[in-house]
C-alpha cells in the first residue's frame, strides 16, 4: 500500500507534556493507548515507543529533563545510544515528575552536589537538572557560589584566575558562563593529561 492511499488514523495523539505534575499519568496513559491502537509495524520495538514519548516532551521542565535524560542515561561516551525498555522508562519518568517533595529535596541536594571524579559536563548536567527541580533562578551570585563550591578545587581555581572568569552561570550574548567555561577547561585539562600519559618514555 502506498503512502498516498494509506488509511487515515483516527487515533488521538497525546497532548504534549511540559512537566505539569498533574498531567503525568494522563500523558503516559495517552501514549499507551496510542501504541495499543497503532499497527505493530509503526512501533516495532521499545526504542521507537520511547522516542515517540520523548518527542512530545519538548517544552518547559519536561524539555529540560528530556535533554538531560538523553545526555546522562541514553547517549553513551562513544556517541551510540543505549535505550531503556518500555517497562523501565515510565519508572525513570515518574521518579522525577511524581515526587511531591522534589522541590525541597532538590534545594537540599544543591548544597551537597560535587564534581568528584566526574567530568565537568556530567556535574553541570546534574546541577542544572537539580536547579530545575528546585525551581530556582540562576541569575544571582548565590547560585554561582553554590555551583563553584561543587567544582573540583583545582578546576575552580584555574577558572577564577583566568582571563575568562565568568560573571554568571549561563552564557550571555557577550560572555560565556560558568557552565560553558567549566566544561571547556575540564576537557582541555583531561586532554592534556591524556596526552602526557600517552607520551612514550
Amino acid at each position: 500500500m502506498t503512502t498516498a492511499n494509506k488509511p487515515k488514523s483516527y487515533l488521538k495523539k497525546p497532548e504534549p507534556f511540559d512537566g505539569d505534575r498533574r498531567k503525568v499519568d494522563n500523558f503516559i496513559n495517552e501514549c499507551d493507548l496510542f501504541f495499543e491502537g497503532s499497527p505493530t509495524k509503526d512501533f516495532p520495538e521499545d526504542k521507537t515507543k520511547i522516542i515517540f514519548i520523548l518527542s512530545y516532551m519538548s517544552d518547559g521542565e519536561a524539555g529540560r529533563w528530556r535533554k538531560d535524560y538523553i545526555e546522562t542515561k541514553v547517549r553513551k561516551a562513544d556517541g551510540s545510544y543505549n535505550w531503556p525498555t518500555k517497562a523501565n522508562f515510565p519508572r525513570d519518568f515518574k521518579a522525577v515528575f511524581l515526587n511531591e517533595d522534589e522541590k525541597e529535596e532538590s534545594i537540599r541536594k544543591l548544597d551537597h552536589i560535587s564534581q568528584g571524579n566526574r567530568t565537568a559536563k556530567e556535574y553541570v548536567n546534574e546541577f542544572r537538572l537539580t536547579v530545575s527541580k528546585a525551581k530556582l533562578k540562576t541569575d544571582n551570585d548565590m547560585m554561582v557560589r553554590t555551583f563553584r563550591k561543587g567544582l573540583n578545587r583545582a578546576l575552580a581555581t584555574r577558572i577564577l584566575y583566568s582571563d575568562k572568569k565568568p560573571d554568571a552561570l549561563e552564557d550571555t550574548t557577550t560572555k560565556k558562563g560558568w557552565y560553558t567555561i567549566a566544561i571547556e577547561f575540564d576537557r582541555i585539562h583531561r586532554d592534556n593529561v591524556s596526552a602526557i600519559n600517552d607520551r612514550p618514555d
